[in-house]
């Protein structure tokens, strides 16, 4: 979709002021926590009908489980794996997900250049 360029980009700015803010709130004794969420079924997510997503009850449920531990970011469901395999292989894990991303872009929606 068009908005994915914008939405990641959002993304990666939330996550180096959330890296910065985290730096500068520990001297405070202040902890900041990040949460990676998989897909969570929301009114949000309602439209979205062709992958699994996980109920809010058992992604909030997982949060504050990880939150007992001293976790500076948390990743829940998918998003652990993505994770994981962006760490060991980030070369692949960024092809794959442009080719997931293409390919919804194709199945959603035509897009024509002038």
């Amino acid at each position: 979709k068009y908005e994915v360029p914008i939405y990641s980009a959002s993304k990666a700015g939330l996550h180096s002021f959330v890296q910065s803010f985290r730096s500068q709130s520990r001297p405070d004794g202040v902890k900041v926590v990040e949460v990676f969420p998989d897909v969570v079924r929301t009114p949000m997510t309602a439209h979205r009908t062709n992958e699994r997503m996980m109920d809010a009850n058992e992604f909030a449920q997982e949060v504050l489980n990880c939150l007992r531990y001293d976790y500076p970011e948390i990743f829940v469901g998918k998003a652990k794996w993505l994770n994981l395999l962006n760490r060991l292989m980030p070369n692949a894990t960024a092809k794959m997900m442009n080719g997931i991303w293409t390919r919804r872009s194709a199945q959603t929606q035509q897009i024509e250049f002038s």
